[in-house]
């Protein structure tokens, strides 16, 4: 069995004929017509706590053909994500405006409140998903 992302990129690299591509379009053909994958070694219920992985393995999460994490999750993470740049920007005025410390520090804790329920959230949403499941 070749490797299909190996052989998939070497479609946009490679130039030349047709011909020349078909063995590597073979190769594709091939993996396209391959049988699914064995199932990943996790099961996609025992998340555990996505919000203490990596974007990227919380992305192959979302990405895979499991049902969980899905469109709740994702949704709560990008709140987070938002709420995480209003923290920011309430720091980076805070060094800026000295004087306005007080409307400034509230909205940062707020945004901090809000981050961390969103991510509450979205592990809420898996667990209550899988017993749905």
């Amino acid at each position: 069995m070749p490797d299909c992302r190996t052989e998939t990129g070497r479609l946009g690299v490679d130039g030349g004929s047709v011909a020349a591509r078909q063995p590597i379009l073979d190769a594709v053909a091939q993996c396209l017509l391959a049988p699914s994958p064995p199932p990943p070694l996790w099961h996609p219920l025992d998340i555990g706590a996505l919000a203490d992985s990596s974007l990227a393995v919380v992305l192959e999460r979302v990405a895979s053909s499991d049902p969980a994490p899905g469109a709740g999750p994702s949704a709560a993470w990008t709140c987070a994500l938002a709420a995480a740049l209003v923290e920011m920007v309430s720091a980076v005025a805070l060094r800026q405006q000295p004087r306005a410390a007080g409307a400034v520090e509230a909205r940062r804790r707020r945004a901090a409140e809000l981050r961390a329920t969103a991510l509450e959230l979205a592990e809420r949403d898996i667990a209550v998903y899988g017993d749905v499941l």
